[in-house]
């Protein structure tokens, strides 16, 4: 007798190499961005008000995997149906998104 989650399990289709290698390129690639927004935000805020040099961009991505380290992941939800690209996108709409309205709130500086 199978567990409902094992049968689960054994339903899908394994994912393949080029599912890997999409999925690592999709990682890098919202890595790279997330670096940048740091940077840019460092840049606009930190720097000024403390007279710090800024982040390049090697520094802001070890910056950002040091919260995400500090920082425990959390699922949204146990729902299969978030595909990779659904979390891409997710990802990219945050990350613009904090990049935006970080550039508003420098023309109230």
């Amino acid at each position: 007798m199978k567990f409902k989650t094992a049968q689960k399990l054994d339903d899908r289709e394994k994912p393949s190499d080029v599912d890997h290698l999409a999925m690592l390129a999709l990682i890098g690639v919202i890595s790279i961005i997330r670096a940048f927004v740091i940077s840019k935000m460092w840049g606009w805020y930190v720097v000024p008000q403390f007279h710090v040099t800024e982040l390049s961009l090697p520094i802001a991505f070890g910056f950002s995997i040091l919260v995400a380290y500090l920082i425990p992941f959390q699922r949204k939800s146990s729902d299969d149906s978030q595909t990779l690209f659904n979390a891409f996108g997710d990802s990219l709409i945050q990350s613009l998104s904090v990049l935006f309205l970080g550039w508003i709130g420098t023309n109230f500086m």
